[in-house]
Order: structure tokens, then sequence, then C-alpha cells
């Protein structure tokens, strides 16, 4: 019986005062918290997006033209029609370009005769050159050799015959009185006058009247000529011998410029034919483009591509009918080569950081979701498009099914990130500091198993838990916060 009591004093009061003793001493403390470990584990980022496949290898159609002339439809080919190299894309109506050909072909010939026309005169006038100097120069010498001759001998001799013309005039008033003295006195001499005698008498003096008149008149001419004529004669001569000079001058002055006018002249009208040939050349030329072929197989679609979308088909569907107009230079078309495709598509700013060129991606059409294409991430753009997106480019590898087409969408995805051993912790026990929300921290136990701070550097986010680069470790123990009262 001693040996039962023993036994029970041992299996049941023994261990009840041990757990009295352990409350005593732990009476008044919080018990610990609850804590968690890191775990290590693989983690993963995977990137999802929409977008639109595209061909690999196309040819854009457009015209460019050298001349103003309208590119106006008359037939096109439908939208996603297959065509062969060669065949007819667009044929445009060329009537009015043809008519502009005419026109300028007569006037370039036109063109041509006056630049020969021109030249031939030009040729002339260089023979002539040296003649209309010679003959300026001869001009000149000649007006100053009249002028040096008006002045030593013209004009003193004037001077001379005015005088003497006058002084004929009295000398011969003076004659004629005499006479008339000379016969009143015979007459009178005689008792009996004869009636022939009173005739020449009387002849006498009427002669005499008139050379006292024609003296008048001679020295109203002399005092004419003295005050009027002769200093306006020495005026004029005066004035045409500068006027000479003048133009002698004029004409060494304005020579050299006339020849370079001449000169000028000449070849502008050598640059207007050659400008004028050029065009017709380019209408030549442009003309050619009227009827476009396609550059090789594929399929037709109507505009341009841009990321893999046909953005505007409806326009240019309107611009390619018959009597439609496409404008120089503009892609109407796009010739697709069968075969390979691209996907393009963009992913938000917040995925930018782990998108890489290079990974393997899957591609799958929305027509189509069974159908999974592989693909690889060719390029991820570090520009934002219009939408604050940032495009991405995949390559499809392999044969592409000729269900999939370029214009269609689809979606893709690839693992952009994956870390077999990530240290990993619930994302509930992170916490981000107030005053920089880039630094994130958790609160681990201490030796003391007391909870202290700690900056951790934070990693992607799968799920509910965060990958933590650095700052943890497996053995550390973590606890939501750090224990004080709120």
């Amino acid at each position: 019986m001693l040996r039962r009591f023993n036994h029970f004093v041992f299996r049941v009061i023994l261990p009840a005062m041990s757990c009295l003793l352990v409350a005593a001493t732990g009476l008044g403390q919080e018990p610990a918290p609850t804590s968690i470990q890191p775990e290590v584990g693989p983690i993963q980022k995977t990137i999802a997006m929409t977008g639109y496949f595209a061909p690999a290898s196309s040819t854009e159609v457009s015209v460019t033209l050298k001349t103003s002339l309208n590119l106006k439809v008359l037939k096109a080919v439908e939208h996603g029609a297959t065509v062969r190299a060669g065949d007819v894309l667009v044929e445009f109506d060329a009537q009015d370009a043809k008519e502009q050909l005419v026109q300028m072909e007569h006037s370039l010939n036109l063109q041509k005769l006056n630049l020969e026309e021109a030249e031939r005169e030009h040729q002339i006038a260089q023979a002539r050159d040296p003649l209309d100097e010679e003959f300026a120069e001869l001009a000149k010498n000649r007006a100053d050799e009249d002028f040096a001759f008006f002045n030593d001998r013209e004009f003193p001799m004037n001077e001379r015959s005015v005088e003497q013309s006058l002084k004929s005039m009295q000398d011969y008033l003076d004659y004629t009185a005499e006479e008339v003295r000379q016969l009143e006195k015979m007459y009178n001499a005689d008792d009996l006058t004869e009636e022939s005698e009173e005739i020449v008498l009387r002849r006498a003096k009427d002669d005499l009247e008139r050379s006292r008149f024609a003296l008048e008149r001679e020295e109203l001419n002399h005092q004419r000529s003295v005050d009027l004529n002769l200093p306006r004669s020495k005026i004029q001569e005066q004035s045409q011998h500068r006027l000479a000079e003048i133009a002698f001058e004029q004409f060494k002055m304005t020579r050299p410029l006339i020849l370079e006018k001449r000169r000028i002249a000449l070849k502008k009208q050598h640059m207007d034919f050659e400008k004028a040939s050029r065009d017709l050349d380019e209408l030549r030329a442009d003309l050619k483009k009227f009827r476009v072929e396609a550059p090789h197989d594929g399929v037709v679609y109507y505009g341009k591509s841009t990321d893999g979308r046909f953005a505007n088909i409806a326009e240019m569907n309107a611009k390619l009918r018959p009597h439609g107009v496409v404008a120089p230079n503009e892609i109407f078309m796009t010739v697709v080569r069968p075969g390979s495709l691209h996907f393009f598509g963009s992913i938000p700013e917040a995925e930018l950081g782990y998108a890489t060129s290079g990974g393997a991606a899957s591609v799958v059409p929305t027509a189509f979701p069974k159908m999974k294409l592989d693909a690889k991430v060719q390029s991820v753009s570090s520009i934002p498009g219009a939408d604050g997106n940032f495009p991405v480019q995949l390559e499809l590898q392999g044969e592409t099914p000729k269900k999939a087409v370029a214009g269609m969408t689809g979606r893709a995805k690839w693992v952009a990130y994956f870390n077999p051993k990530a240290i990993t912790v619930p994302s509930r026990l992170l916490h981000q500091d107030a005053d920089n929300d880039e630094v994130s921290y958790v609160f681990v136990l201490n030796a003391e198993s007391k909870p202290e701070k700690r900056i951790v550097e934070r990693g992607i986010v799968s799920g509910d838990r965060t990958e933590i680069v650095s700052g943890l470790s497996t053995d550390d123990k973590l606890v939501d916060s750090d224990g004080s009262k709120k």
C-alpha cells in the first residue's frame, strides 16, 4: 500500500505541484506572442496581356509622285484578296495626266526653239560687241572734232558773216544813194528832161528806198543774230557735245551690265529648259505608277498596320472605290506574306520592371481558345504609348497555323520572374515606413522574445505571400506587430 501511495505522489501530486510552481513563477507576465517563420520555396511572376497578331513580313503599298497629279481610282482589288507577284492591285485614272503630258511636250519643244534662237542672238551680239564699242568711240571722237571745229572756225565765221551781211547791205545802200545823187545832178544840168531819163531816175529812187528798208531789216537780223542766234548756237553745240560725252560714258558703264544680263538671261533660259525637261521626265515616270502591281505573293489588307492593327480599313475602303481619291505617299494597302506572325500588346507600368526580352511565352488567339502558340518576348519598349502602357512585341515560334492571321486578337502570357528558393512571408506581416513608402520592415523576435523592427527588401508578390530579397533568414521568427497596446 505504501508503494501505491508513492506511485500516486510521483505520478499525480508532484506534476501538479510543478504546474502550480510554474504558474506561480509567471504570475503577472504576458504570454509570448505567436510567431511565424519565413518559408523557402518557388515563386514566380507571370505577365499576361491582350494584343493583336501582326505580319512578320509585309510590304506597305503607296504611290510617291514628284508631280501634282490626282490619284483617282478606276479599280482596286478587294480587302483580303490573295494575290501573286505582278498582279494589279490598283489602277488609277491617267486621262488628265496624259493630256498634261501632251501639253508639256509641246511647251518643251517651243522652249527648245526659243533657246536656240536666244543662243544665235547671243552669238551675233558677241560678234557685234567690238563693233559697237568701236562705233561708240568713233561717235565720241566725231562729236569732239565737230565741237572743236565749231569753236575754232564756224562760230567766228558766223559772227563775221553777220557783220559782213550788215556791212554789205549798208554798202549797197550807199551805192544806191550815190547813184541817185549822180543821176539827179546829171539830169538837173539839162534844161529838158527826157521821159526815159525820168524813168531811170524814178527807178533809182525806188531802189534806194528798198535798200533803205532792206538795211533796216538787216540791222534787225543783225541784232537778233548777235543777241540770240549766235549765243544759242553756241549753247546748242555745247549741249550736243555734252550729250555725246554722256552717251559714251553711259555706253562704257552699262556695256558690262548689258553683257552680264544677257549672259544671265541665257543661262536662266537654259535652266528653265532643263527644269521643263526634268518635269516632263518626272511626269512620264509618275504615269507609270498609275498601275500598281503586287510586289510579292500575299494577302491584301487595306490600310497600314500599326502594331498589328489595321485601324483605317473603313477609310481606305471608301477611298479605293471607283472615283475615290488616294493621296500621294499615303499607305493605302499592305501585302502580307503568308507565314510567321508577330504578336503586339502592351503592359502597365507596374509590370515594366519584370518584363525583359528573350523569355518564352505562349499566345492563344481569341477565335481559337484551344490553340496555344509558342512565342518569345522579342522587345519591350521603355517608352510608353498613347494609352500610358508600354508596347511589347512577341515573335511566334515555328510554323503558324493558317487559321491564325494578321489582325486577329489574342492573349499572351509569360513567366517574367522565377525563383525556386525564394524566402517568402505572409504579405500581412510587411509594413511600410510612414515617411518613405519605398522602405518596408517586419517585426522579428529577438533573443528575449521581444519584437523589434527590421528593414527588409521586398521582391515580387504572389498571392498572399511576398518575396523577401534581403533582411531575413529562415531561422527568424516574425510577429505581426511590436506588441505595444494601441
